[in-house]
């Protein structure tokens, strides 16, 4: 997992990101779309802001790539059931027609 985060973020939350999440990203993980548009407009106005970018061998969704996101979002207190989301009863479905897409960034 690489991060990008605002000049504003904690000494804490530094140093929680960088150790139980991640390092800093690099040119080879760069912030885009959405998530860099969020960060930048934080910087502008002060606020505190990260970014983490999970690397997968692949561009597909699985439930491993989401629960790597799990201590991020303990962190933030929001719900992460990852352990319960394979018993969703849609989740096999939408993760085949999300793996089916044909505007994946390689394709």
């Amino acid at each position: 997992m690489k991060t990008h985060k605002s000049s504003f973020v904690s000494a804490e939350d530094a140093q929680w990101l960088e150790a139980s999440v991640g390092t800093p990203a690099h040119f080879m993980a760069v912030a885009g779309g959405f998530g860099a548009a969020c960060i930048v407009h934080c910087e502008m106005n002060g606020k505190s802001a990260y970014q983490v970018t999970v690397i997968t061998d692949g561009h597909y969704v699985t439930v491993e790539a989401m629960q790597a996101y799990k201590p991020v979002l303990a962190r933030l207190g929001l719900p992460c059931d990852t352990e319960g989301i394979l018993q969703k009863p849609n989740f096999r479905a939408i993760v085949k027609e999300a793996n089916q897409r044909s505007n994946a960034i390689f394709s």
